[in-house]
């Protein structure tokens, strides 16, 4: 966690160092000044992802709880993200079927899903579909969700829910690495689990599964 805090604020102090450079042509500065707002976003999100983790993780048991529609609950989450997926040429195709309800924390499950989608965004190429579907079987439903990305390394099969490890994205980028233990935490307090699954045909496959009554 230490080497994950310090890395962006060495490159913020370096790009202040160099800003204060009496030196530095105006491109310079524009550039590193980018390359703050960058550095601060990043450490922003760290420190969030590492509240949120810690809560869920020190949580025994929900309180609160309700029933919550699972349809709704994963329409609005897509619909969130449907601009950003419109940007990406990324398009989901919905199959939920009879999803019914559940009772759970209804915010939580829907950050877990919004993770879960916003990973398959990441990862999507352009002119890809991200297949969502929800199924029930005995005392459990299952949310899953399908990418065409590149699926995961066997060499990361094992990591992927070690925090702070993160594969890099097609862009270059890199998320906090804490998103998949969080989804994992929040399927635990709903007596389920997270599980994923490299296609052979291609891809990844996210399988959320929640208990009917948590």
């Amino acid at each position: 966690m230490t080497h994950e805090l310090k890395s962006p604020i060495a490159g913020l102090r370096a790009a202040a160092e160099i800003l204060s450079d009496v030196r530095a042509t105006p491109d310079e500065m524009q550039r590193f000044l980018g390359h703050i707002t960058e550095q601060t976003g990043r450490l922003s999100d760290i420190v969030d992802h590492l509240l949120d983790l810690a809560h869920v993780e020190t949580t025994p048991h929900l309180a609160g709880t309700g029933p919550m529609d699972m349809e709704s609950v994963i329409r609005r989450e897509i619909a969130t993200l449907d601009p950003r997926a419109g940007s990406a040429d990324v398009r989901f195709d919905v199959s939920i079927g009879e999803a019914g309800s559940i009772v759970g924390d209804a915010f939580l499950v829907g950050r877990a899903l919004a993770n879960l989608l916003e990973n398959a965004l990441a990862f999507s190429p352009a002119g890809a579909s991200i297949d969502v579907q929800a199924t029930r079987g005995g005392e459990s439903l299952t949310v899953t969700i399908r990418d065409r990305g590149p699926g995961i390394p066997d060499y990361a099969v094992a990591r992927v829910f070690e925090r702070f490890y993160s594969l890099p994205r097609p862009d270059g980028s890199r998320g906090t690495g804490l998103g998949l233990p969080f989804v994992r935490e929040i399927a635990r307090l709903h007596g389920g689990r997270l599980e994923l699954v490299n296609v052979p045909a291609g891809g990844c496959e996210a399988h959320l599964v929640l208990g009917l009554r948590s």
